[in-house]
C-alpha cells in the first residue's frame, strides 16, 4: 500500500513519514498520524507498508494470538509453521511464523517473547520483520 494509499485508509490527509527526505520513496520510515490506533507501527519501504508493529494487548491475530499469549499458545495455535529463535538482546524468542500458500511465502508474522510470553510481534513482508531494530 502507498502512502496516498494509507492516507486516504485513514483519513488523514496530513499523516507523513519520519524521518526522510521529502519525497518520501527511497527511505524507510514509519507512519506519523493521529488517526491510527495506538499500539499499530506502519512501516514503509521505498514508498510502500512493508510491516506493521503491534504493542497494543487488545490487537490479536485472526487466530486469537497476541501480547501476553504464551509461547506454548502461539505454537499451539500454529504449529509445525513456527520455528523459534533465540532472541538478540534478552532471553526470550522470536516465533516466526511461515505462511503455507506459495503467493504468501514472501511474508513473516514474528512474535517476540520474554521467554514466556508474547511482548509484541510484527508481520508483513520476511527482509522488513526479520529487522530486529526496525528502519533508524
Amino acid at each position: 500500500m502507498s502512502l496516498d494509499a494509507v492516507r486516504s485508509a485513514i483519513g488523514d490527509s496530513d499523516a507523513r513519514l519520519e524521518g526522510v527526505e521529502p519525497d518520501g520513496v527511497d527511505d524507510c520510515s514509519y507512519l506519523r498520524s493521529r488517526s491510527t490506533p495506538a499500539g499499530i507501527g506502519l512501516m514503509f519501504a521505498h514508498g510502500r507498508v512493508v510491516r506493521i508493529d503491534i504493542t497494543a494487548p487488545s490487537i490479536r491475530t485472526a487466530s486469537g494470538i497476541g501480547i501476553g499469549s504464551t509461547e506454548m499458545d502461539v505454537k499451539r495455535v500454529y504449529g509445525s509453521r513456527i520455528t523459534s529463535q533465540r532472541h538478540k538482546y534478552t532471553d526470550g524468542h522470536y516465533l516466526v511464523y511461515t505462511p503455507v500458500d506459495p503467493p504468501d511465502s514472501g511474508l513473516r508474522l514474528l512474535f517476540e517473547t520474554d521467554g514466556q510470553r508474547v511482548i509484541n510481534y510484527r508481520t508483513g513482508r520476511a527482509d522488513a520483520v526479520s529487522l530486529v531494530e526496525g528502519y533508524a
